[in-house]
């Protein structure tokens, strides 16, 4: 039984090739990153990486963009400091919430089979750390880059 995800489809073409895409599926939001992402991404990167019918992982993006960063009202979401009554607990209630957003991350370093990320329009702030942390990055000529420093 396939899982159904809100923010991600996976699309195996070729039951035999053991190649697997892993789409961004948010297109209507150019695939921001939503607080449903940062907990099905690890989970769906887990599961590829069990099935042994699966040899490689490509991520991509569905729509006219790769990937346009973490969803505003999940970053607001996360730094509200009007959600805690004192500073400590809002720290340590920030800190858990990047540790969150970062374990998502790192599922693609732990996943055992490779990752390639097919880049297309925008790749912005979130979205590069996602494909700095794959194996291989392809671009194609429409491809864009921005990080906000800071």
């Amino acid at each position: 039984m396939e899982v159904k995800y809100k923010t991600l489809e996976i699309v195996n073409t070729n039951p035999n090739s053991g190649v697997v895409y892993l789409y961004l599926n948010r297109p209507s939001q150019r695939n921001a990153l939503s607080r449903d992402f940062f907990s099905e991404f690890p989970e769906a990167l887990s599961s590829l990486d069990q099935n042994p019918n699966v040899n490689v992982i490509v991520l991509a993006g569905a729509g006219s963009n790769f990937c346009s960063g973490i969803d505003l009202k999940t970053l607001s979401s996360a730094a509200d400091p009007a959600s805690s009554a004192d500073r400590g607990r809002f720290a340590e209630r920030l800190r858990r919430e990047i540790k969150f957003f970062q374990d998502a991350i790192t599922a693609i370093e732990q996943c055992r089979k490779p990752v390639i990320a097919l880049v297309h329009g925008a790749c912005i702030g979130g979205g590069i750390d996602i494909i700095t942390a794959c194996d291989i990055r392809f671009c194609s000529k429409d491809a864009f880059f921005f990080r906000q420093r800071g």
